[in-house]
């Protein structure tokens, strides 16, 4: 060892893995390059014989590019402290040093190192989005880590885990391997042995499985190329992995230059490592990534998502798509762009770091009473309580990676006087003495125009109203620029229809808090409509009751982001809007919460109803936009919020025989005596229906009652996945669909959906209530007795989706017994459960005979992917249906 050192790196840089010797090289270059004296921390408390220090390609590998001086002795956990006489700064990292159970019993956290010494980390990682800290040694790691002078993390969730779990602030770097000079890889590559003069596909396998062996088969077929896989560094696993793979051109024990320069000459790449992915993007090769949750696939997510490669990743592993769209190039001109940027930064934040004096270093702990160290920011529903109570204006709202108002910490003007987070509902519910069991009543205004211009039963316009009467405020949700969502003041009957209907995405709050504080101080009557939270937060603000403040909350589901809503948006409708209508009453559809209207600016009108004809239905009202915060509420059961309750009365026709449902039922709860005053003061003449009724009727309607919650629908992470990178159609097709909306074309006819033939395409379905036989060349099916019912469908998968609007010719040749009449041929959805019957056969005898269908039919949706039957239409004993053929093609 030298005298002196500038720093001393401690990570896995030793390491057997070709990724974590790279990782360690590329920081060993990086501080080399700023003109630093590095000093390699060798494997601490190895024994002698310790196989990963002692041979093996990482061992050839340091020998031949690290200046021996260099490389540390390996030194006892007890020894470890000395190096303080030789170094001036310690750094942590990269790579995942800080998963707890990689953490050689803690000393990755470096609590060996003098309080007197600089202590930084580059890009280190917890390796997954779940600490794996005990809980019982997480109060130790705090005090490694506020031994700190600077930290920098390489993923999202680490900079997460960092604040929610030991309140600290961390730096997101970039990957050391993507910031130093290419050349060094080219250097280190020109060293090879390996050499394949013919084009190939190069694999990079770590954990093997049949399916990842199937997708290396398909893929190297669909290429053309010659499949070379090469297996990971670490030789305990090359014999078992080797055995999985079960496949020519294997090889192992490759050296490093080896491993680069598989990647620098690959014509395509499959992985499932982490840093497998990255050199196939620092090269700017076309990838197919598996997503691999044993090592952390959040790590896929962070990196690939910063770079808006996701839509490369797959993240189920059992179900790997053969899809060509996988094989096409990818446009790495701003992927270069993200990267160089993002490398420019990672360096100079290192620069600083290390030669930046340890006094004159900010602290890196957060403020205990800071919004952001105590609030886990999922949870943050952006009510803006914190942000407008901040005087120093410290926090705004900003959108977060999906577009989600959240609040933020801009700049240095934070002052640590803990305001925000003592009012933040989110942490602790206001003050709330309202009712458990409110009064429940049934509302219709007496007006057809109030009606008409109404969600459900008119009763928010007619209580604004009353305000107006009183020289008030109402408070309410508007549509604004591009059609997103902010909460508005008026003052004028003129702009109430502003304010009124639903509007399916999350309300901008701005300033509105102080500006409803300023006017309540001022003797005027406010009233304010908005989400539970956002009540929560108006109410927390204000921190005192109101005599003359009227607080709605609505019957929320969840408010979905304004990001997906214009992403739909520019994806469904080619021409400007002019209008948007959620909840549109028409005389068609009359009162539902599935239809909407839209005028385009060049006067035309479009209406879709339901899940079937619009996407965001398609997956707002089964809750796949749902966000974390809206999924862990705890702002909308009893007792509520508000002074008054307010939303749709779904089912009252079921309880209540005497009112007319057409054009809408409120649902009205008067939480508190307030509330229960102010709608009585209401003006009998318009109001047509208020009546009184049990609060039980209102069922699960709002999660009021019977410990009702809200929830997600499972596939919600993988439409968040997906979104960011694909089109809001795909996005939904990607989560809904159980191929994520990705076809393989097996008649190889393009205009040929469904070609079934017995010999390769069977029915799906349920072996409880299906059979299924081939006699003869037919396929028979059968439903057993006692499950022919409504709902249970024997499906077949059509190559791609049908299109809306378009021609189809479906042919079929059948027999049949069944006692039904009438037995329907449908095409269906395979992400849910809308269908379109193409054919109602009639039955005209008893007696089996063979059937010939030849029809046209138009879908009514693009979303159709499936050809079914319905148990339905197979009753009786002995029932069967047998096909000859069955055929859709294009007409």
């Amino acid at each position: 060892m030298k005298n002196h050192y500038d720093v001393c790196i401690a990570g896995f840089w030793y390491g057997a893995n070709y990724g974590s010797l790279l990782n360690g090289y590329s920081m060993y270059r990086i501080f080399k390059d700023c003109g630093k004296e590095v000093l390699m921390l060798q494997k601490p408390g190895a024994k002698i014989d310790d196989p990963e220090i002692n041979k093996g390609h990482n061992v050839n590998f340091i020998k031949k590019y690290y200046d021996h001086e260099d490389v540390s002795p390996v030194l006892s956990y007890s020894q470890l402290p000395e190096l303080n006489k030789y170094c001036d700064c310690f750094c942590a990292g990269s790579d995942q040093i800080w998963n707890y159970n990689l953490s050689f019993h803690e000393n990755m956290f470096l609590p060996f190192v003098d309080k007197n010494k600089k202590l930084i980390s580059f890009s280190t990682s917890f390796g997954h989005k779940q600490d794996s800290t005990p809980e019982k040694a997480k109060q130790r790691v705090k005090e490694h880590l506020q031994r700190f002078s600077a930290i920098s993390v390489r993923e999202q969730f680490d900079v997460d885990i960092l604040r929610d779990n030991y309140g600290i602030n961390g730096t997101l770097l970039f990957e050391p391997v993507f910031c130093i000079d290419k050349k060094y890889y080219q250097l280190l590559a020109d060293n090879a042995s390996f050499h394949e003069d013919k084009p190939y596909l190069l694999t990079y396998i770590l954990d093997p499985t049949p399916e990842k062996r199937e997708a290396i088969k398909y893929y190297g077929e669909k290429t053309g190329l010659k499949v070379i896989n090469m297996l990971n560094g670490v030789e305990e696993i090359w014999g078992k992995n080797k055995e999985i793979l079960d496949l020519p051109n294997t090889i192992e024990n490759v050296e490093a230059e080896d491993f680069l320069k598989a990647f620098l000459n690959a014509s395509y790449v499959i992985t499932d490592s982490f840093h497998g992915c990255a050199f196939s993007i620092i090269f700017n090769k076309p990838f197919l990534a598996i997503g691999n949750y044993g090592r952390g696939y959040e790590r896929f997510i962070d990196l690939l998502g910063r770079l808006d490669l996701l839509d490369r990743l797959i993240s189920d592993p059992k179900r790997i798509p053969h899809d060509e769209r996988f094989l096409k190039a990818i446009n790495y001109k701003n992927v270069n762009k993200i990267i160089e940027g993002e490398a420019r930064k990672t360096v100079e934040w290192v620069k600083n770091a290390i030669e930046t004096p340890k006094e004159k270093m900010t602290s890196i702990l957060i403020p205990n009473r800071a919004i952001t160290a105590v609030l886990n920011k999922e949870l943050c529903m952006g009510c803006s309580a914190c942000v407008s109570i901040c005087p120093t204006g410290a926090l705004k709202l900003r959108e977060d990676d999906y577009g989600y108002y959240k609040s933020t910490i801009e700049g240095n003007k934070c002052i640590n006087c803990g305001r925000c987070s003592q009012i933040c509902p989110a942490l602790a519910l206001p003050h709330n003495t309202n009712d458990n069991k409110p009064s429940c009543y049934e509302f219709i205004a007496n007006n057809e125009q109030v009606l008409k211009n109404s969600s459900s039963g008119g009763v928010f316009p007619i209580m604004a109203k009353e305000v107006f009467r009183r020289s008030g405020y109402v408070v309410g949700a508007a549509w604004g620029n591009n059609f997103t969502v902010e909460h508005i003041m008026i003052d004028d009957i003129g702009d109430l229809p502003k304010i009124q209907k639903s509007k399916y995405l999350q309300s901008y709050l701005g300033n509105t808090f102080k500006k409803i504080q300023d006017k309540l101080n001022e003797n005027n009557f406010v009233l304010f409509s908005g989400c539970p939270c956002q009540v929560a937060g108006l109410k927390a603000f204000l921190g005192k009751e109101y005599d003359n403040l009227i607080l709605i909350d609505i019957l929320c589901s969840y408010a979905p982001s304004p990001m997906f809503f214009k992403k739909y948006l520019e994806d469904t409708f080619q021409e400007k809007l002019e209008d948007y209508q959620f909840r549109y009453k028409s005389e068609q559809y009359g009162w539902d919460c599935v239809t909407v209207k839209v005028k385009l600016c060049n006067g035309e009108e479009i209406v879709h109803h339901g899940g079937i004809q619009d996407d965001y239905q398609r997956v707002f009202h089964n809750h796949v936009m749902c966000s974390k915060h809206c999924e862990k509420c705890k702002y909308q059961t009893a007792p509520r919020l508000g002074d008054v309750t307010i939303g749709d009365f779904w089912g009252i026709e079921q309880k209540d025989y005497d009112i007319n449902t057409k054009r809408g039922v409120s649902v009205v709860l008067c939480n508190n005596k307030k509330g229960y005053t102010f709608l009585k003061s209401l003006p009998i003449q318009e109001i047509n229906v208020l009546k009184e009724v049990p609060l039980t009727w209102l069922g699960g309607n709002g999660y009021v009652i019977n410990n009702s919650h809200n929830y997600s629908s499972p596939v919600r992470d993988l439409f968040y996945s997906a979104i960011k990178t694909m089109k809001f159609s795909d996005a939904v097709n990607y989560a809904l669909k159980p191929n994520h909306g990705i076809y393989e074309d097996i008649y190889k006819i393009s205009n040929t959906p469904l070609q079934y033939d017995a010999s390769f395409l069977r029915f799906q379905y349920d072996r409880n209530v299906w059979e299924e036989h081939l006699i003869n060349g037919k396929t028979v099916l059968m439903v057993k007795q006692g499950q022919s019912r409504p709902g249970r469908y024997a499906k077949m998968p059509l190559c791609k989706p049908l299109k809306k609007g378009k021609r189809y010719l479906f042919t079929a040749r059948f027999s049949t017994k069944t006692k039904s009449k009438i037995i329907n041929f449908h095409i269906k959805d395979s992400g849910s459960g809308y269908y379109q019957i193409i054919y109602s056969f009639k039955k005209q005898t008893d007696e089996s005979k063979t059937n010939e269908v030849r029809v046209e039919f138009v879908p009514n949706s693009n979303i159709y992917d499936e050809f079914m039957i319905g148990a339905a239409q197979m009753s009786g004993p002995d029932n069967y249906i047998a096909f000859d053929f069955i055929n859709i093609s294009e007409y």
